[in-house]
Order: structure tokens, then C-alpha cells, then sequence
């Protein structure tokens, strides 16, 4: 089983490389509460996701994946990606390298949907393909 411990990711890859700043940790906890309480999502199934238990076709899961997602600036309001933005952030206990083809499948095989459901899709492939822990404080 995958063990995660993951802040809230929207794709896991928030962060660079380099370790987190306070003024980053208060910057993610701010998105947070923001997604939490414009989504109306429930705390625990955001908990339940980092540890790959999936719920899906949770319209308010999905919408607050997708609202981290468009305040991290990796994906669009209108539901574009931008991979460069994602991969600049990868954590550095994920090879870069095998991060970059996981974000990259995860990106084309979201299909078709709203934005929201893209984001949550990606987000969920993310958390399937990567087999380390992920840290981001």
C-alpha cells in the first residue's frame, strides 16, 4: 500500500525541489482553507484521497482539486494543464524523470469532462503512479 503524506496536491507535485518555506507552508494552507470553504468538501475524503482511497463522483472533491489546481497555476479555470507549471514543482524524493512521464500520462488520460473532473482525474492518476512518500511538510 501506498503511504502518502500529502499536504493537499492536487497533484502532488506542489513544491520545488528545494524544502518548504514557511511563507510557502502559510501560502498552501491558505488555498486550503480557500478550496474547503468555497467547495464545501469534507475534510476527511481530502484525507481518504492522500492515501489513495478514491471517492469518486464527488462533485465537491472534484471541484476542490480543481480550485487548488487554478491557484497553484497548474490548471487553467477553463480546465487547460500547464505541465511546465507541475513539473517545476516536483518534490525532491520523486525521480524527476519517471515524475515527469507520471504527470505527463496522468495530463492526457484525464478525457473529457468539466475541468473539475480533469482535475480530479489527474490528481488521482498522480497518486496511483507514484510508489514514495511525498512530503511536503
Amino acid at each position: 500500500m501506498k503511504f502518502l503524506l500529502v499536504a493537499i496536491l492536487v497533484a502532488a507535485v506542489l513544491f520545488t525541489a528545494q524544502a518548504i518555506s514557511d511563507e510557502q507552508k502559510t501560502i498552501f494552507k491558505k488555498f486550503y482553507t480557500e478550496c474547503t470553504e468555497s467547495t464545501g468538501v469534507e475534510a476527511d475524503l481530502i484525507v481518504k484521497m492522500r492515501k489513495a482511497e478514491f471517492t469518486d463522483n464527488d462533485e465537491k472533491l472534484a471541484a476542490y482539486y480543481h480550485c487548488m489546481m487554478v491557484k497553484l497555476g497548474f490548471q487553467s479555470p477553463e480546465g487547460a494543464f500547464n505541465v511546465n507549471a507541475i513539473t517545476d514543482k516536483i518534490p525532491e524524493n520523486l525521480n524527476r524523470e519517471d515524475t515527469i512521464k507520471s504527470i505527463n500520462l496522468c495530463v492526457a488520460s484525464a478525457g473529457e469532462g468539466t475541468p473539475e473532473q480533469s482535475a480530479y482525474k489527474v490528481f488521482k492518476c498522480f497518486i496511483q503512479s507514484v510508489d514514495k512518500e511525498i512530503k511536503f511538510f
